[in-house]
């Protein structure tokens, strides 16, 4: 049974991680409306990228939420939904875009997480790092903090500018 996104994360305290681990987990992320267009999403990809490739991991699993799926629902039941969306019959604003990253669906989470968009469902989804070599794992991976300034501006109403944690 895969498990709620919840149980998963610890309720994102993340206190579940294992730095050993041969996966990346994929945190759902999402940028504020008032800062889209400016790159911040693709970085934190590319920071996720970063990470599988720096520490050489089998690559990333997450719950990538049917975030367009309450529109369906009562046509359709959820796998199909999905299938849908695999095919490219239905554009979903979050799986389709994981998919055209790379991603794979592997399964549908049931009561992943409490959304009325979703119902509850997400897509349990994985991206295999193509330059995986067991034989080159660090014997130990030390987790960091780091900042990353993206590009440069300010928010037009705050005039804060826009930075990621990760």
């Amino acid at each position: 049974m895969i498990e709620p996104w919840r149980e998963t994360t610890a309720d994102a305290w993340l206190t579940t991680h294992d730095p050993q681990g041969n996966w990346l987990y994929g945190v759902e992320s999402s940028v504020h409306a008032d800062y889209r267009g400016r790159g911040i999403g693709r970085a934190l990809m590319d920071a996720r990228w970063h990470v599988i490739a720096k520490l050489n991991l089998r690559g990333m699993v997450a719950g990538g939420a049917l975030k367009d799926y309450h529109r369906y629902a009562r046509r359709m039941p959820v796998d199909t939904y999905v299938r849908a969306v695999v095919r490219g019959e239905i554009f979903d604003t979050n799986l389709t875009k994981q998919i055209h990253m790379g991603f794979k669906v592997i399964s549908i989470i049931p009561n992943y997480v409490d959304d009325p968009d979703t119902l509850g469902y997400a897509a349990l989804i994985t991206w295999e790092n193509p330059n995986y070599h067991p034989e080159r794992r660090p014997e130990r991976v030390v987790a960091k903090r780091t900042t990353i300034r993206l590009r440069p501006g300010k928010h037009p109403k705050t005039g804060q500018s826009p930075a990621a944690h990760v």
